[in-house]
Order: C-alpha cells, then sequence, then structure tokens
C-alpha cells in the first residue's frame, strides 16, 4: 500500500518549478567576465539609444523636417545592411581571434577623429 503524503511533505519533495527557473536565469551573472560583457553590453545599447533620441530630436529641432528624420535613421542604418553580410561571411572565414582585433582597431581608429573633432568644437 502506498502512503498518502501531507500537503506540506508533498511539496518539499516537488520538484523545482517556477521559483527556480527564475533564479536559473540570472546563473550566467555568477561569472566574472560575463558580468563584465553583459554590463558592457547594456552601457553601450543605453548609449546608442540615447544617441539616437539626442540625433532625432536635433534634428527635427533644427529642421522641422521629418523627411530628414527619416533619412537619418536610414543613413544611420545603411553601415549595418552592408557590412553585415561582409561581416558574416568574414566570420565563417576568418580566424576570429584576429578578426575580433582588427575589428576593435578598426573602431578605436575611428573613434580618433570624432574625439578631436568633439575636443576642438
Amino acid at each position: 500500500m502506498e502512503e498518502e503524503l501531507s500537503p506540506t511533505q508533498a511539496e518539499s519533495e516537488a520538484p523545482p518549478t517556477e521559483a527556480a527557473f527564475g533564479l536559473r536565469a540570472f546563473s550566467p551573472l555568477r561569472y566574472l567576465n560575463y558580468r563584465y560583457l553583459w554590463t558592457g553590453t547594456v552601457l553601450m545599447s543605453a548609449g546608442q539609444w540615447i544617441q539616437q533620441v539626442t540625433l532625432g530630436w536635433l534634428l527635427y529641432d533644427l529642421t522641422g523636417s521629418s523627411v530628414l528624420l527619416g533619412a537619418l535613421n536610414g543613413v544611420r542604418a545603411l553601415p549595418f545592411l552592408v557590412a553585415g553580410p561582409i561581416a558574416g561571411v568574414a566570420a565563417d572565414r576568418m580566424d576570429r581571434k584576429k578578426l575580433m582585433i582588427n575589428t576593435s582597431r578598426c573602431t578605436m581608429s575611428s573613434g580618433r577623429p570624432a574625439s578631436s573633432l568633439s575636443a576642438c568644437a
């Protein structure tokens, strides 16, 4: 004969479900390098959204043209549309470490003129 369990015994022997899943979703954050990556990604993404809103607001405030606002967003998306497929092929065919180093160099070299222009203004 099977012995019936009281509700408290049944709950204690049941496998974890909802609560454990919620905590398990954050388990990668226990790794320091992943926390650095996650924090950097969140801050970079927030910065890009702030820049997007600020540029749009400035352009619309200066010109009052919604057509130019749409053109601005299209021009900002153009490098991703062009470089995306090329970068996908490069990621498949090249050594990833060299690719990341070269990408970082390109990013740094493109940021230098922008920082010097903003310092002069």
